[in-house]
């Protein structure tokens, strides 16, 4: 949900027309403005679209592609296009970036601009722990595995989980899509580092945002 979570913010942020398949770069319409914000990790990274090099990671693993010369030319004249630094995701990425020539900065993430939540705040939410990080929890709600929908209908879902986390007054969790909409809101969050999926690199820079970890 972490891709829906950064449409539904950016989604708040500018005029949006449609969207484009982040892993088909090279079917989006060419007269398309498309802001880069996500993670970027599969297909080769190229397309004739005008790109916005924000909010971005690039996943290591998909790195080799970025070391070709058309992909670094691209990136370096979208870049010089926008008028300013790409603005990475994270640390890593803007190294990353600077390695191969690209001028590249920290941005953090487009969740970060969620508004801070004000209202009522109550109860302990539990969203993707390891089972072992659980003890002393129940299940009181059980999300089944989403149905494929649209795009749209996707960015309303994240919407739904955005104001879910806005309402408890503490969040564990392992993912990063949930501890930075839930700091921009001003949600309490315990991050579990221990889970079999947590890449640290896609959290560098974040550091200082984690209330607790274990």
């Amino acid at each position: 949900m972490g891709d829906d979570i950064q449409s539904y913010a950016a989604s708040s942020l500018l005029d949006c027309h449609q969207f484009v398949n982040r892993d088909c770069m090279e079917k989006w319409p060419t007269d398309a403005i498309v802001p880069m914000i996500g993670w970027f990790g599969y297909g080769k990274p190229y397309t004739k679209a005008t790109c916005i090099f924000v909010g971005t990671h690039i996943q290591r693993e998909s790195r080799k592609y970025f070391y070709e010369q058309r992909v670094v030319e691209w990136i370096v004249r979208s870049v010089r296009d926008q008028g300013f630094p790409a603005m990475a995701r994270d640390l890593d990425t803007r190294d990353f970036l600077r390695s191969v020539g690209v001028e590249a900065e920290f941005g953090g993430c487009v969740t970060q601009t969620l508004g801070r939540y004000d209202g009522t705040r109550k109860g302990t939410l539990v969203v993707d722990v390891p089972d072992e990080s659980i003890v002393g929890f129940r299940d009181t709600h059980y999300r089944p595995y989403l149905p494929l929908l649209s795009p749209a209908e996707r960015v309303l879902e994240a919407r739904v989980q955005v104001q879910r986390f806005a309402r408890f007054e503490v969040v564990h969790t392992s993912r990063l899509h949930v501890l930075l909409p839930c700091t921009a809101l001003g949600t309490k969050v315990v991050f579990h580092r221990q889970a079999a999926w947590f890449q640290p690199e896609r959290l560098t820079g974040f550091e200082g945002l984690i209330d607790a970890e274990t």
